[in-house]
């Protein structure tokens, strides 16, 4: 709905929402499922194709860093590495354990970055 992001009172014309998605709700909400998706796909990628050679993946946080803005998007990582943990109604599945695993290798190589 239109009510639905609420600016931060006083701010300038432009800045971000309460919401934190920007001054064109519907462009933030577009770039934070690109970032998800960015994430799920980067996931995948390293869980397919790095085997136990798992350490590969802060080269790869390296290489990525100033060019893809989800590696910093912490929120949706740590949600994403906890979903499925409890009980959920949500229709997607969980990451698997080794996706998990691949997870917390990037979280580990996008810490000391931010």
């Amino acid at each position: 709905s239109a009510g639905a992001l609420v600016s931060v009172e006083g701010a300038a014309p432009g800045a971000a929402s309460a919401e934190g998605f920007g001054p064109d709700g519907q462009q933030g909400i577009a770039e934070m499922l690109n970032a998800e998706t960015s994430i799920c796909m980067l996931t995948e990628y390293l869980d397919n194709y790095v085997g136990d050679r798992l350490r590969i993946c802060e080269r790869v946080v390296s290489a990525f860093w100033n060019r893809a803005p989800a590696l910093s998007n912490w929120g949706f990582m740590v949600k994403h590495f906890l979903f499925g943990e409890g009980s959920s109604t949500n229709s997607t599945r969980p990451p698997t354990p080794r996706q998990r695993l691949v997870l917390a290798f990037v979280l580990e190589a996008a810490v000391p970055r931010a």
